[in-house]
């Protein structure tokens, strides 16, 4: 099927969804065009953020306050600044809440090279020793306030990401902590299997809808057989509240 198949037109409809992108990127990111294709009723605002985090944050403040968005997704960078962004129900896909650490290790000093185009035309810029210690300044802030928040916050963390491990770190804070079959970067299926689900739970409990529950018990014959299992639940989770029930040795980490 094509990605425009998966189309939901009643999810979110009417609503505003903020998309704060990640380190090097821009509000013209895939991400942002799939989740506007996926959701045609909603509005995704994608500012396109400057590189200095104070500005990054006033930026996104000022957003939270104009356009008051009824959920906010942050990606890496996106959501570690999204963490602090408090009173709204957020979606944190692989937060990068150790930010200067993970960039000095993986990217390094100096001139780097923006992923996707920005609307200021900007294509590369610089990081220094002075830009990480601001990233440490601002990050050092987050989950001042996630007392307030408990049951707003979504921690989306790709099982391959060999970036960003703030899983614990999270889960310190939060209850929901959720891994998912991804890398670091978002993909066509990561959004559709792994955040879409939530943004529906999320629209769901801001309408009030209660769903009729759907148990579904996890079997060799289901794992072994069914190459279409995920793209079923994820089709039953439009009408019912699903539950994968899972015995040994299914509900073990290992």
């Amino acid at each position: 099927m094509e990605l425009y198949e998966y189309a939901r037109p009643g999810l979110m409809a009417g609503k505003k969804i903020l998309y704060v992108h990640g380190f090097a990127s821009s509000g013209q990111n895939g991400s942002v065009k799939t989740l506007r294709l996926l959701m045609p009723q909603a509005k995704v605002i994608a500012p396109d953020l400057p590189v200095e985090p104070s500005d990054a944050m006033e930026l996104l403040r000022n957003k939270l306050a104009s356009e008051k968005p009824d959920i906010i997704i942050g990606t890496s960078m996106g959501a570690m600044y999204t963490e602090m962004l408090y009173g709204v129900d957020r979606i944190l896909v692989n937060p990068a809440f150790q930010l200067a650490d993970t960039l000095l290790k993986n990217n390094g000093l100096g001139r780097q090279e923006y992923h996707n185009p920005r609307q200021d035309g900007e294509t590369s810029f610089l990081v220094t020793k002075t830009l990480l210690e601001h990233f440490r300044e601002v990050s050092s802030h987050c989950f001042e306030r996630a007392a307030e928040d408990h049951d707003k916050v979504f921690g989306l963390y790709g099982i391959h990401d060999t970036l960003v491990h703030t899983f614990d770190l999270f889960s310190e804070h939060y209850p929901q902590a959720i891994r998912f079959d991804g890398e670091h970067y978002l993909n066509d299926n990561a959004i559709l299997h792994s955040v879409m689900p939530v943004i529906q739970w999320i629209d769901d409990r801001q309408r009030n809808v209660q769903k009729p529950v759907l148990f579904i018990s996890l079997s060799d014959r289901i794992i072994n057989h069914s190459s279409g299992f995920a793209k079923s639940v994820a089709t039953l989770a439009a009408n019912y509240d699903v539950h994968i029930v899972a015995s040994v040795p299914y509900n073990t980490p290992e």
